[in-house]
């Protein structure tokens, strides 16, 4: 229960992390993007709370009810103390300065923490030949966590390249739409040039 919870809870929050900040230069955004933006970072922190604590629920049970040594359960509930700091850190990186790695470091933390939490509870996965899974998660993590230092560094280096890219992007979007409407216009007035006294009403 606690890991489908924390499954559905995932999704939505990851979309209000990804959607929540505005491309344009730093401290220029509208007042509508910065609107959007509060009202992401609302939605962000609104499923991010319970799926933390859905979290802590899946390290705690495998502590008590886990086959993982002890040694590994002390492990994972540092992880996971490291792993929300870097979250959050990582998540104020990439809202400042939207596409870069940070994102990755906000991202991989929930279902790698999940996994352990589940591996660790399972005979075969924590206590067999599979147990590296339970560690491979816990390792994962941890190098995740590390990397939202250098991230921090090289993501606003590459952000006005990223911003050129978008808006060539958007542009392009813009200029297709464009497109199609003024086609649909010119078939439009072709139509209605069409049109006689024995034209039928349909038409």
């Amino acid at each position: 229960m606690l890991l489908v919870a924390a499954t559905l809870l995932y999704i939505p929050w990851l979309a209000a992390l990804v959607a929540a900040p505005p491309w344009d230069e730093n401290g220029s955004a509208s007042g509508e993007a910065r609107m959007g933006e509060a009202w992401a970072e609302v939605f962000a922190f609104a499923f991010g709370t319970p799926l933390w604590l859905a979290l802590a629920g899946l390290l705690w049970l495998a502590w008590r009810k886990g086959h993982a040594p002890q040694a590994w359960a002390v492990a994972s509930g540092i992880i996971y103390a490291l792993s929300l700091i870097a979250t959050l850190f990582a998540a104020g990186t990439y809202v400042t300065w939207p596409g870069g790695w940070s994102i990755y470091v906000a991202a991989l933390p929930p279902p790698l923490l999940a996994l352990y939490g589940v591996s660790a509870r399972s005979p075969a996965l924590a206590a067999r030949r599979f147990r590296f899974v339970p560690a491979f998660a816990l390792g994962a993590a941890a190098l995740v966590e590390l990397s939202a230092l250098p991230f921090a560094y090289l993501d606003p280096i590459g952000y006005p390249a990223r911003l050129v890219e978008e808006r060539r992007r958007w542009d392009a979007v813009f200029a297709k739409r464009n497109a199609e409407s003024e086609a649909r216009a010119v078939k439009w007035e072709q139509d209605i040039g069409k049109l006689g006294p024995d034209s039928s009403l349909a038409a």
